[in-house]
């Protein structure tokens, strides 16, 4: 692809003109390296005339900001011109991590790039696995072990932050949903001490962020097996590699990238280099993923060693009862809220993605606390679910429990009104 933007710095502004894509990454940090050395009182990232991000460009960048943060820089952000492009940087949450102090904290689960999430502790990393994974879930219609194998490699990145990067402003993290290409990807990005002098604690000898990267995917290589035994960044890089998605880590002066296992490696010289760790993953999720199979696949090849998967994923955790016997929706624990079109469909389609992750299973959708609800997202929502199943596969599969009365008579029509369409008389 043909460059199509430019990084430029004048004082204490940086300009990003046209589009910031990955390739731009160590010009970036080439431009924000003499801040690291002078203090000026402010630095001014202008985005004015930014036509398209990403956030595998802007959690990178979110991460060195908070670095230079807590130097005691101020940073203040110009958005871009163009109005979708700004409310992106808003939704995402971008706007708000590069300058805390302009913009506010967006709460918006609708989008379906999910809002940049900060995290500090496995508590916090926790609670973003799960809201990220109910995105998903609610987004896109995509097989359980595909689900199973994002949670996976994300979890285990995501740890990686925390018990590796010694990175006092902690780790950021974004997901992206593809749903024309079918593909998760998720960036993974904080402002460490890098895995270079992670690993030079276990391997004094490593003498680059190239071989140290290199090193770092191998299957079993961490800088201390009581933080992990170093599986995860090996592992992802197998999944992602051998589902037709691609695996990208930077960190110092290295950039290394996967596709069908042919490492792509990118060097940068001293004073553009990135002071921390980024982790970008993409995932097919059209088709079902043997990750067993993947991962042990993966130890045929020289760079890797045995990787194991949890048999335990987030939708019997979260949605399977204790007996095994069901699986069931509670809704007042949904954030989609009840009043709409479009959360009725998402609410649909997170009901057939957990259908379909257990078959054999009947779905206890649980209305407790739930006084009333839009007739648009009933119809949304129940109608057309009960049109998708057909009246036996809604009766056989679906149970209700806890309706209050406005609430079931809305669904009640829903159906109705949706078997009359579906007779012939009512077509």
């Amino acid at each position: 692809m043909s460059k199509d933007g430019e990084i430029r710095r004048k004082e204490n502004a940086i300009s990003f003109i046209g589009g910031f894509r990955p390739e731009d990454m160590f010009e970036l940090c080439r431009c924000l390296h003499p801040y690291l050395i002078g203090k000026p009182p402010q630095i001014i990232l202008d985005f004015a005339r930014c036509t398209a991000a990403f956030p595998n460009t802007m959690l990178p960048l979110i991460a060195y900001c908070s670095r230079l943060r807590h130097m005691g820089y101020r940073i203040d952000a110009f958005l871009p011109n163009n109005p979708k492009e700004k409310q992106r940087f808003l939704t995402t949450n971008w706007a708000h991590y590069l300058s805390p102090d302009q913009y506010k904290l967006s709460d918006d689960y609708t989008e379906p790039h999910l809002a940049v999430k900060h995290y500090q502790s496995s508590q916090e990393q926790y609670s973003i696995l799960r809201q990220t994974l109910d995105v998903v879930l609610r987004t896109v219609e995509a097989p359980r072990s595909a689900m199973s194998s994002l949670e996976w490699s994300l979890s285990e990145i995501m740890d990686n932050v925390l018990n590796h990067s010694n990175s006092v402003t902690g780790g950021f993290v974004q997901i992206a949903i593809f749903p024309f290409e079918k593909k998760l990807a998720f960036c993974v990005a904080d402002s460490g001490r890098g895995i270079l002098a992670s690993l030079q604690e276990a391997i004094p000898t490593l003498g680059s962020d190239r071989v140290a990267i290199q090193e770092a995917v191998r299957g079993g290589v961490t800088r201390n097996s009581d933080f992990g035994q170093g599986n995860g960044l090996s592992g992802s890089l197998a999944l992602a590699t051998q589902t037709g998605g691609w695996f990208r880590i930077v960190s110092g002066q290295a950039e290394v990238a996967w596709i069908r296992n042919e490492p792509i490696i990118t060097e940068c010289e001293s004073q553009g280099e990135f002071y921390g760790t980024v982790v970008d993953v993409q995932i097919p999720y059209a088709n079902e993923i043997d990750i067993n199979a993947i991962l042990a696949e993966s130890t045929k090849l020289p760079d890797y060693s045995s990787v194991r998967h949890p048999n335990v994923d987030f939708l019997e955790v979260q949605y399977l009862t204790e007996d095994g016997n069901a699986i069931t929706l509670r809704m007042r624990d949904e954030t989609t809220g009840f009043g709409s079109r479009y959360t009725g469909s998402q609410m649909r389609l997170k009901t057939i993605n957990l259908l379909n992750g257990e078959p054999n299973l009947p779905l206890l959708i649980d209305w407790d606390g739930i006084q009333v609800i839009a007739s648009s997202y009933a119809d949304e929502f129940v109608g057309k679910l009960f049109v998708e199943l057909g009246p036996m596969g809604f009766m056989t599969r679906i149970r209700m429990r806890n309706l209050a009365p406005v609430v079931k008579a809305l669904i009640d029509r829903a159906i109705l009104q949706r078997t009359q369409q579906m007779s012939p008389r009512g077509r």
